[in-house]
């Protein structure tokens, strides 16, 4: 069956086919490896047999990368994956907000100066 792994089953595979598979999966791994310049740790990909005994990948729904003594992540710093967008105007009011807290931050500092003759 397509889909979701709820929909999917596991069938006992003929060696050559197992063979085939693995192979697939190192092809996937080794040219992660080489674009990406981080190693695969494990990888969950999903296959379809067609009628002429073609071995299709249907998708990978987990790909786990491994650490290098190189990586941030061998330090267990956990990889933010959702990106945020923001626009030129939100850029500007940002920075903006940030330069009037620190007047505001220097106002309220020299009143307390002056109230409490510090």
């Amino acid at each position: 069956c397509d889909g979701p792994p709820h929909f999917s089953r596991e069938d006992l595979l003929a060696e050559k086919t197992r063979e085939e598979v693995v192979k697939i999966c190192n092809s996937f791994v080794s040219h992660f490896s080489s674009t990406e310049h981080k190693p695969v740790s494990r990888v969950v990909m999903y296959f379809k047999v067609d009628d002429k005994d073609n071995i299709w990948v249907m998708w990978a729904s987990s790909l786990r990368i491994g650490t290098t003594k190189f990586s941030s992540s061998h330090q267990r710093i956990p990889l933010n994956l959702s990106t945020k967008f923001t626009t030129p105007d939100a850029e500007q009011r940002k920075k903006r907000e940030n330069v009037e807290g620190i007047e505001l931050e220097r106002k309220l500092l020299a009143k307390d100066i002056e109230q409490y003759r510090l």
